[in-house]
C-alpha cells in the first residue's frame, strides 16, 4: 500500500562529479543545466575532500551579535527587543542588496 504521500514523482537527478570536473563549480553547474532544469531541481555531491573556498574576507569579517535572554523566549516579554533587532537586521540586509 502505498502512503499518502507518494506521488509517482521522478527521483531527481544526483551528480557526482571528479575532482576535475568540479574545479570550478559554476561550469561544472552550467555544464548540467539543460538536464537538471527539467526537474528544478538537481543534487549534486562534491567529489570527496572538496572544501568550498571562503568568499569573505576573514579578516574584514565582522557582525553584530545580542544577548537573547532565553526567559524572554518563553515569557514572549521583550517585544520591543525583538522588533528593534528585526529593524536592524532588515537595514543591514538592504545595506547589503541580499
Amino acid at each position: 500500500m502505498a502512503t499518502p504521500y507518494h506521488l509517482d514523482l521522478e527521483e531527481i537527478p544526483t551528480y557526482r562529479p571528479s575532482k576535475e570536473q568540479f574545479e570550478n563549480p559554476t561550469t561544472f553547474i552550467a555544464s548540467i543545466r539543460d538536464e537538471a532544469e527539467r526537474y528544478g531541481l538537481a543534487r549534486i555531491v562534491p567529489p570527496e575532500g572538496w572544501k568550498p573556498p571562503w568568499s569573505i574576507p576573514k579578516k574584514t569579517f565582522k557582525f553584530a551579535t545580542r544577548v537573547q535572554v532565553v526567559n524572554e523566549l518563553v515569557k514572549h516579554v521583550g517585544t520591543a527587543r525583538r522588533k528593534k533587532f528585526k529593524m536592524e537586521y532588515e537595514a543591514f540586509l538592504k545595506s547589503k542588496a541580499l
